[in-house]
Formats: structure tokens, C-alpha cells, sequence
């Protein structure tokens, strides 16, 4: 597999490990990160995923990438992997090249409720401390549930990432 990183004005660092990909260099930029982090640009074998790994070095950051068994082997994007964030979540590496965001607030005294759902295939985990809701993209914890392959802001999608809810 390999992982895409933009920064530098425009240009992509493009470095692949394994058998499979062999190719290393600068490429012209159309690439989606805007955080400076890792995006998959060659898929994983079928099976397993790509583990995005960000090194820096010298003031410039390398990213790569690594073929790795999927968290959950029962996933779409672990039978048929692909570029998308889901694939990128399925390695457990650094994903902070997509764009994607998902979004929490705090409901009663309780716990947190969905504003904004996770992109297909993925999930959203709601964290609380004491003043606000934090949230993060994270794998679901059932990946062929209706609510990972379609998410909404219903409390079935927010059980997909685990962490702290109430509706």
C-alpha cells in the first residue's frame, strides 16, 4: 500500500513498502490533506489494510505506508480495500490526511449526542470532560450493520463508535 502526505506547496511525498508497491518520489498535488496528515493512495491487498506512518525528519514530514491485518476482518474495506478513510481506519495508523470530520455535543448532564455523522463505513466516538463533547473517527464496532454502511445522527450510529452517549 501507500500514503500520500501534502505539504510544501502543493507537493505530495508519495513512499510504498513491501513487495507489491516499489515507488518512491514527488508527485503534483492533488491531494485532499489540508491537516498535514497521511492519506492512502494504493490500496491494501484484499484482506488486509494500510497502516499510514508519518515520520518527520529535517523540518519535512514523510509519510508511508505498510500492509497490515484489518481490526475487524469482517469489514467491506478489509474484504475489498480501497483509499477512502474507512480503509485508512482499518490499519490503524495516521489517518489526519481526510478531510472527513464527525461532531458531538453535550446532552444533559449525561453524556453526548451525534451533530454531525461519520462518513460511511466508519464511526463516531464521543468523549466528555467536564465542559464539552469531543469527537473522533473511529472503526464501527459492527461493520456490516446498516448504521455503519449508512450513518445518521440516531443513537444506533453513535453506538457504532462506542464512548460516552445519551439520547
Amino acid at each position: 500500500c501507500g500514503a500520500r502526505w501534502a505539504s510544501l506547496g502543493g507537493l505530495a511525498e508519495t513512499v510504498s513498502s513491501g513487495s507489491r508497491h516499489s515507488q518512491t518520489g514527488r508527485l503534483p498535488g492533488a491531494v485532499d490533506s489540508v491537516d498535514g496528515g497521511c492519506r492512502i493512495s494504493n490500496p491494501a491487498l484484499h484482506g488486509e489494510a494500510c497502516m499510514c506512518l508519518k515520520i518527520s525528519f529535517l523540518f519535512v514530514d514523510i509519510c508511508y505506508g505498510k500492509d497490515v491485518p484489518c481490526v475487524q476482518e469482517n469489514s467491506p474495506v478489509c474484504t475489498n480495500p480501497d483509499s477512502t478513510l474507512a480503509s485508512c481506519l482499518q490499519g490503524r495508523g495516521d489517518c489526519g490526511g481526510y478531510s472527513s470530520r464527525c461532531g458531538c455535543s453535550i446532552k444533559w448532564s449525561w453524556g453526548c449526542k451525534l451533530t454531525s455523522a461519520p462518513p460511511a463505513n466508519s464511526a463516531c466516538k464521543c468523549s466528555r470532560n467536564l465542559f464539552k463533547c469531543s469527537s473522533k473517527i473511529v472503526p464501527c464496532k459492527e461493520p456490516t450493520s446498516k448504521f455503519c454502511k449508512s450513518p445518521d445522527l440516531s443513537q444506533e450510529t453513535c453506538e457504532q463508535g462506542g464512548g460516552i452517549y445519551r439520547y
